[in-house]
């Protein structure tokens, strides 16, 4: 049982940080291709280096989760 609960919570984790990883990708092809920025933040490139860093983040937990509970 509690392999299976493992298994559930690595693949609910899995799911979560995959959701938002791609999130921040469609937010960065959005602002690539519309050139619409948010208002509090003028500077698209400086957004869009904040997306791009979520993205790593979500990358460098996906792989931790996979190397140590995989």
């Amino acid at each position: 049982m509690n392999s299976n609960l493992s298994e559930q919570w690595t693949k609910a984790l899995k799911a979560k940080l995959e959701g938002q990883k791609q999130a921040h990708i469609l937010n960065v092809r959005t602002l690539l291709t519309n050139g619409v920025g948010v208002a509090e933040h003028p500077d698209t490139a400086v957004t869009i280096e904040g997306e791009l860093q979520k993205i790593a983040e979500c990358d460098d937990k996906l792989d931790t989760l996979e190397k140590y509970f995989d």
